[in-house]
């Protein structure tokens, strides 16, 4: 007879969870242990496994749950007609969205390859649906490498956290506001 699920399963998961974005972030995943990441959550170790059966299968259904949330809010948004405002809309919306998640998004950026092919497939698909959201935003402006300038405002998008990670919403939207304004018009548009 399987084992009922007990009625605090999905909090004790999301403990799990949360322990192990901690650990992974400060210790990256080939550097974090089941031990350490059921002791960070108050749990047994032998507990750990009622709730992932390894290492990877925390680390997957981690980052399935952020990008897939990522995915969902970011290519889920309703746009304004102007396409300048739906391009600001969308860069505001990532770096809110990034809003108390930056260990997990360092986990997304250091880790990710941690997995096997099979595993990191699904969660890419996420971030090439992320990407090409974005990217269809900037169509409307008959850019000549719509792929080289999306990629740009990532790299300027998601690192962020490292040198302003306590932002609030307000300081979030001007600096979207700041790389939409140089990928519009430059340096000279600031």
């Amino acid at each position: 007879m399987p084992r009922p699920i007990a009625d605090d399963y999905s909090d004790k998961r999301g403990q799990l969870m949360s322990a192990a974005a901690r650990i992974f972030a400060a210790q990256g995943y080939a550097g974090a242990g089941m031990a350490g990441i059921a002791a960070a959550a108050g749990i047994s170790k032998g507990n750990i496994y009622h709730y992932f059966s390894s290492k990877e299968d925390l680390l997957f259904a981690l980052l399935d749950d952020y990008l897939g949330r990522l995915r969902t809010r970011i290519c889920s948004l309703t746009l304004p007609d102007d396409p300048e405002d739906a391009l600001r809309l969308t860069l505001r919306e990532i770096l809110r969205a990034y809003r108390g998640e930056d260990l997990l998004h360092r986990v997304q950026m250091n880790d990710l390859t941690a997995l096997p092919p099979d595993r990191q497939e699904p969660l890419k698909s996420y971030q090439r649906d992320i990407l090409r959201c974005v990217a269809d935003r900037l169509r409307p402006f008959d850019v000549a490498d719509p792929r080289t300038i999306t990629m740009s405002i990532f790299g300027m998008l998601n690192w962020f956290f490292m040198w302003n990670a306590a932002a609030d919403d307000a300081a979030r939207d001007a600096y979207a506001n700041t790389v939409c304004n140089l990928v519009l018009g430059g340096l000279p548009r600031l």
